[in-house]
């Protein structure tokens, strides 16, 4: 034993002894919570609401009813896909330009957001995609 060390104890500081060095011990790792299902979360459908008053006010103005049909088919799949939350706000944002192009009769940057949502979205909401096709020139036709 070192007798300018104090017995066995180093002094440090004021004068508190430090034992020898404590061994290491194996950190505890815990598991990290996974969740059980996706966090979702809710995207504002005001768009797709909008749209659908859009249709309803060129169906009524539409004489071919055949292609109307099928446009409200297509918006149908689209409302069910919101109802499923399977709508990402990205999209939802897509769709809301696409309506106030709609709205503006700016048919060229409809026809844009349209073909942006085909070339990006077709194989997974194709469904509802190809109505704002035949909606799109049906308000062309329309004016």
């Amino acid at each position: 034993m070192n007798p300018q060390l104090g017995g066995g104890f180093a002094s440090v500081g004021g004068g508190q002894p430090i034992n020898a060095p404590v061994q290491p011990t194996a950190a505890v790792q815990q598991p990290i919570p996974q969740p059980t299902q996706p966090v979702r979360v809710e995207v504002d459908s005001a768009p797709v609401t909008q749209l659908g008053q859009i249709i309803q006010q060129i169906t009524q103005a539409c004489q071919d009813k055949k292609v109307m049909g099928a446009v409200n088919v297509s918006y149908e799949h689209l409302v069910a896909k919101v109802a499923e939350n399977d709508i990402n706000s990205e999209v939802m944002g897509k769709i809301a330009n696409f309506v106030n192009h709609l709205v503006t009769k700016n048919f060229n940057a409809a026809n844009a957001v349209q073909m942006d949502l085909t070339n990006t979205e077709w194989s997974k909401h194709k469904e509802w995609i190809k109505g704002l096709k035949l909606l799109l020139k049906i308000a062309k036709d329309l004016g």
